[in-house]
């Protein structure tokens, strides 16, 4: 049994699967050009430079999954796993609709609703 065959029975033991077994947490990124990536990570910084980082949890200390530079993304978000949606956002008011709520979550569903599934 080769390293990788190990690898993969040590993530399913653990009941990890996909994308899962790089963190216990789910965000969402939207990058500059409106595409949206769904993530999992044990923690995420936003460094001063503005970098975005995320990292899962590994025996040796955190290892890093992803990073976007600044001026490659523009929003952020704590995600449910559920539906994607930003937890503990309720509703946004609009800059444009003074006093008319706008659904926080609209952007995130129809990015995820219109998502491949591989």
């Amino acid at each position: 049994m080769s390293n990788l065959d190990d690898r993969r029975l040590e993530n399913e033991e653990q009941g990890a699967t996909g994308a899962a077994k790089q963190g216990q947490y789910f965000y969402g990124v939207e990058l500059l050009n409106k595409t949206v990536i769904m993530f999992y990570a044990d923690q995420v910084t936003i460094e001063p430079s503005g970098v975005l980082s995320a990292y899962r949890k590994r025996d040796e200390g955190l290892q890093m999954t992803l990073a976007w530079l600044p001026g490659q993304w523009g929003q952020f978000w704590a995600a449910s796993i559920l539906d994607g949606q930003p937890i503990a956002v309720d509703s946004v008011i609009g800059p444009n609709e003074p006093g008319q709520k706008i659904k926080a979550s609209r952007k995130a569903a129809k990015k995820k609703r219109g998502r491949r599934n591989d």
